[in-house]
């Protein structure tokens, strides 16, 4: 290995691979020079999603806080098959709109599902994305309106992950109450 020492005694160089390497970790780039999902870049594990956040590549392995009392919207990278990884945490129970979390663009779709708890303690509800093979009818949003579809509760959560080309997988637990009904929608 080829390698340069920082002023700060950090060591940066080329691998075996001509790969690029700081402080002992391999940093892979796309054809773009852009980090791949496995960089862990900045020293925060969680992000504040504020009133809206467009995430990146960069952001993945993160945990990001819907953390507004006016609901947060969170707008995911184009799904490429980068295996980047995204858990969502309600850190505030909104007062006024919703917790959102969607794809960037039309072509992008989520699988997989999240489970609901009642706010009848012996019901629980599993929610499936929706998938019928026609992408404007995909399930490409995942809305918590603070009732029926979830952001009840602190501590709910949703992880994401880019499977494939236009494809992110889903898994969580939310809190309903009223006359529980999917999150997932196709609004994109």
């Amino acid at each position: 290995m080829d390698a340069l020492t920082s002023i700060h005694g950090r060591r940066i160089g080329l691998g075996p691979a001509d790969e690029l390497l700081l402080a002992g970790k391999t940093v892979i780039l796309d054809n773009n020079g852009v980090p791949t999902p496995i960089a862990q870049v900045g020293s925060s594990k969680y992000l504040a999603a504020g009133a809206t956040k467009t995430l990146t590549l960069l952001d993945s392995g993160k945990t990001i806080n819907l953390d507004t009392l006016a609901g947060s919207v969170v707008t995911l990278p184009a799904a490429t098959g980068s295996g980047a990884k995204f858990k969502f945490l309600v850190t505030i129970v909104p007062t006024s709109n919703s917790h959102k979390i969607q794809v960037p663009n039309a072509t992008d779709f989520m699988i997989g599902s999240i489970l609901g708890i009642s706010d009848d303690p012996a019901t629980v509800k599993g929610w499936i994305a929706a998938n019928s093979g026609t992408v404007a009818t995909n399930s490409d949003t995942i809305t918590l309106n603070r009732t029926t579809t979830g952001g009840v509760s602190k501590g709910e959560w949703i992880e994401v992950e880019d499977v494939g080309a236009n494809t992110w997988s889903v898994t969580g637990v939310i809190t309903q109450t009223g006359t529980e009904a999917t999150p997932f929608t196709a609004a994109v």
